[in-house]
């Protein structure tokens, strides 16, 4: 159906009903209702995530305070500033927000002014003629939103306005997490290397005794080829971890926006970090502080919304049009001019109803269904993942720091054996190798057990990203 305009003079208003009133009725055979799955999740929610104390509190904004090290802390929030990720979501939820600002200007009346100034000039056997026209015309229109479709093309521009924000967050809470883990890591290398160093020399004082006994017919060669071995292995281990500091090293500066060169951590240890309490939340609690499902059910809306507006598309758009206009001539028509200067006015009404598309229509409602489908079932999976992933790193935490218990006790036994062999070594009642071998199986332990707190420590790290890093979804009530 064409545009259809009339100008309202007198009497025509009944024409306008009719036409308006028939294009209705040519819709209704357009287009059956959208389909509108449950969104309900289905997804049953477990009693507990893992085993976690029922007074655990939930985590809060300034969780990387607790592991206690301000230098820490200080270049988390060097990362927040500087992140190009961070820039990159920020920028992303301007542009939603523009976004949203120009759907929701389609709910109101579009007003424009415009000047106009026309020369004419003509002539004939009988004489010549000059005419000038100017005018000034004010005009607006307005979209009736009959069936919707401009008030969901708003809803669907709003919902990816939230989901814009809540991935900021996803960003923001990842980038913390990727920070502190990599801090711990830095720790944990350094602390590695010294212990490798350590060990090394016990390995050069096991070799110079066994030297010196060779030389005297006390030992074979073979212990002393066998001590060699595991020196050059221990240099080689010492060389890897070393790498693996300058990598992490490199990691890091990344996420600050550094070069390498300009990185210097005055105290990364892991003497002075501390183990932060253990945090957690509900499982139905869990979903309104994890933003990644907070921005899949924004997804989710978005998707509604536009289902909304394709169905709408099959309905006649109907708009008013208003004229206000100050020219000369008072007004031209093909018979009659009225000289001088005056004012004009003119009202239309408009309906378009589409009638062949050659099926875009009803591809695109289609489409619409398909998108909403696909984001219900990411919807649930990523409350399912949620529930996961949270389960996952309180066992995580809580298998660690059952390890370190076993492991303090094994080091605690292998330090008593090292003091008896010491005190007979001094009473000249001890074999020396025997005590350097000890040393460095309590050496290794100690190894073992400082590698284990730090994986305690971005286990810890892991919780925290799992409950929402102390994000919280900023609206009342539970995730659909």
């Amino acid at each position: 159906m064409n545009v259809t305009t009339l100008r309202l003079r007198r009497g025509c208003w009944p024409m306008a009903v009719t036409l308006v009133g028939a294009a209705l009725l040519v819709s209704a055979c357009a287009g059956s209702g959208a389909l509108e799955p449950e969104l309900t999740s289905g997804v049953v929610l477990p009693a507990a995530l893992g085993e976690m104390a029922p007074a655990v509190a939930a985590p809060d904004t300034e969780w990387v305070a607790t592991f206690g090290s301000p230098e820490l802390v200080s270049l988390v929030q060097e990362a927040l500033t500087v992140n190009p990720d961070i820039a990159v979501a920020q920028a992303r939820v301007r542009a939603a927000d523009a976004r949203a600002r120009s759907v929701s200007a389609g709910l109101l009346p579009q007003v424009d002014a415009s000047v106009s100034g026309t020369r004419q000039a003509g002539s004939t056997r009988e004489g010549s003629a000059v005419e000038t026209d100017r005018g000034a015309q004010l005009s607006a229109r307005y979209e009736l939103d009959f069936w919707h479709g401009v008030r969901a093309a708003r809803d669907e521009a709003r919902a990816q306005q939230r989901g814009a924000r809540f991935d900021a967050q996803v960003v923001r809470v990842s980038l913390q997490a990727a920070v502190v883990v990599a801090y711990i890591g830095l720790a944990d290398l350094q602390q590695q290397q010294q212990s490798l160093k350590d060990q090394l020399m016990l390995h050069q004082q096991t070799i110079t005794v066994l030297q010196a006994r060779v030389s005297a017919g006390l030992a074979n060669r073979a212990e002393l080829a066998a001590q060699r071995a595991q020196l050059a292995m221990a240099t080689a281990e010492l060389a890897k971890v070393q790498q693996q500091y300058q990598d992490l090293r490199a990691a890091l500066a990344l996420l600050l926006g550094r070069s390498d060169a300009q990185l210097s951590l005055a105290g990364a240890s892991l003497a002075a970090l501390k183990q932060p309490p253990l945090v957690g939340t509900s499982p139905a609690q869990l979903l309104l502080r994890r933003p990644d499902v907070a921005s899949a059910e924004a997804a989710l809306a978005a998707a509604n919304a536009n289902v909304e507006a394709a169905r709408a598309a099959f309905f006649p758009r109907v708009a008013i049009d208003l004229g206000l206009a100050l020219q000369n001539p008072g007004f031209n028509a093909a018979v009659t001019t009225l000289q001088g200067t005056g004012l004009a006015s003119s009202l239309a009404v408009s309906a378009i109803q589409p009638l062949f598309n050659g099926g875009k229509l009803q591809a695109e409602k289609e489409l619409a269904v398909a998108q909403q489908q696909s984001l219900l079932a990411s919807y649930r999976s990523s409350i399912l993942a949620a529930l996961i992933d949270a389960q996952r790193a309180v066992a995580a935490a809580n298998a660690y720091r059952q390890q370190l218990q076993q492991l303090d006790h094994i080091a605690t036994q292998l330090h008593a054996v090292v003091d008896v062999l010491q005190a007979r070594y001094v009473a000249g009642l001890g074999d020396q190798i025997a005590l350097l071998d000890a040393q460095r199986a309590w050496q290794q332990a100690q190894a073992q057990q400082q590698q284990l707190q730090a994986q305690q420590l971005q286990a810890a790290v892991a919780v925290f990203r799992a409950f929402g890093g102390g994000w919280q979804l900023p609206q009342q009530g539970t995730p659909r």
